[in-house]
């Protein structure tokens, strides 16, 4: 799949929008801009404690997220990285608008070539699923732009019916699974 430029361009300049990611629709919007998350808080009516998953398109943009992983938890990141995974990492407070009071942060490498190479031009992107918060993610973009209308963009897009698993590690490097098994 390739997304066209106008949409790296909306989302490099903070816009909001959906798109096929490596799991199911997601709404999406630049890490680093606090202003669409907040925003995309708004649109699903979903508690703002309530964080975002961050994609990455390489663990190079790790740091920029303030997470520097421990070798621990870089052993288990090769285990399941890329994939659709979701890890909750330990970060710095430098992006208070994405991690938790806890100073976590729920971040994935997805499998997808064309995903990570769109996120290696927007930057991380927060991903959360395309619906309002508590109902179920419609699989169509036709149904998401009736619930969602006035975002951005809409891309059309090959999904997948699940969403990605979540899961934290430990000190001793083991994971424990929080959604998905």
């Amino acid at each position: 799949m390739q997304i066209d430029q106008q949409i790296i361009d909306i989302i490099k300049s903070g816009g909001v929008g959906v798109m096929p990611t490596d799991t199911i629709y997601g709404i999406v919007a630049s890490a680093v801009n606090a202003e669409a998350v907040r925003r995309i808080h708004e649109i699903k009516n979903r508690p703002e404690d309530k964080r975002l998953i961050v994609l990455i398109g390489n663990r190079g943009q790790l740091p920029a997220l303030g997470v520097i992983p421990n070798e621990k938890e870089i052993q288990a990141l090769n285990e399941f990285w890329p994939g659709p995974v979701s890890i909750i990492l330990s970060t710095d407070e430098s992006l208070p608008h994405l991690h938790a009071d806890d100073a976590t942060l729920g971040v994935r490498l997805p499998a997808e070539t064309w995903l990570r190479q769109f996120i290696n031009q927007t930057g991380p992107i927060v991903a959360t699923s395309a619906n309002l918060s508590g109902e179920p993610t419609p699989n169509s973009i036709e149904i998401i732009k009736q619930q969602l209308p006035g975002l951005d963009f809409y891309v059309e897009g090959p999904t997948h019916a699940e969403p990605s698993r979540l899961g934290k590690i430990d000190e001793n490097g083991n994971i424990f699974w929080l959604r998905g098994v």
